[in-house]
């Protein structure tokens, strides 16, 4: 049975997308067979942040009934690991049934060893929904104080429907306006990875790369594979990096 693993923090535009890219990124690097989900359906993003914004079938296919099968609808990218884009289409809501999400992404217990879930922002239906799915959560918050409200409550949501919360992810901005003890001590968890701020991660984004992959040596690069170690009982060096930079590039 695959591990089923949502990342969602309550508030848009905290690095939720790019960690959930990121980290997938590295655990397909780290040999997991991973796949990605883009549970955001009213606003999907990461098929236009790898580049393939117009792959079909997408998941509003799926959970519309045009495609019967999620597998269908699976897009191997080219680094590694499995994605599930969603339609950025406004008209690709009609007829889509949530409820059916469940359903789907558990037929995917034979194919994947991990599914991550991009999850949607906000407390409403869809992220009630995505979080019904999964069996972990991840908190992705900024070190600012609306960002970690925000992820309090998402928190709150969580334990109200019985889902374990893994830990939390600190993804810094430039602002960086609260301490990691003050998060902690606010969201009464603990912090498991800090993505630090950098620029090339949109500089990334702008070339249709993943940072960790564009760029490996970066220190944003770093904590995704942290994160990535953490979750699957791999103990992190610098070793390990310079080990998989190795094989990567053959020297």
């Amino acid at each position: 049975m695959a591990r089923k693993i949502i990342l969602i923090g309550g508030k848009g535009g905290i690095g939720k997308t790019t960690t959930s890219i990121g980290l997938a990124h590295s655990l397909a690097k780290y040999g997991h067979d991973v796949t990605l989900i883009d549970g955001n359906l009213t606003t999907p993003n990461i098929g236009l942040y790898l580049g393939v914004g117009n792959v079909e079938p997408t998941l509003h296919d799926v959970l519309s009934k045009k495609t019967h099968n999620i597998q269908s609808a699976v897009f191997l990218h080219k680094t590694g690991f499995k994605l599930v884009p969603g339609d950025i289409r406004l008209e690709s809501l009609e007829n889509v049934k949530i409820n059916s999400l469940k359903h789907h992404i558990k037929s995917l217990d034979k194919t994947s060893e991990i599914v991550l879930i991009d999850g949607a922002a906000g407390l409403g239906r869809e992220a009630v929904t995505t979080l019904s799915v999964a069996d972990e959560v991840l908190i992705i918050t900024n070190p600012e104080l609306p960002a970690v409200v925000d992820a309090l409550k998402t928190i709150k949501l969580a334990e109200s429907m019985k889902k374990p919360i893994t830990g939390i992810v600190l993804v810094k901005d430039r602002k960086n306006s609260m301490s990691l003890s003050n998060v902690e001590k606010m969201l009464n968890k603990t912090v498991i990875s800090v993505i630090p701020f950098d620029n090339r991660i949109d500089n990334a984004l702008m070339e249709k790369e993943i940072i960790s992959d564009r760029y490996p040596y970066a220190e944003a690069s770093k904590g995704y594979k942290k994160l990535a170690s953490y979750l699957t009982g791999r103990k992190y060096s610098e070793q390990n990096v310079l080990g998989f930079l190795a094989k990567l590039f053959g020297i």
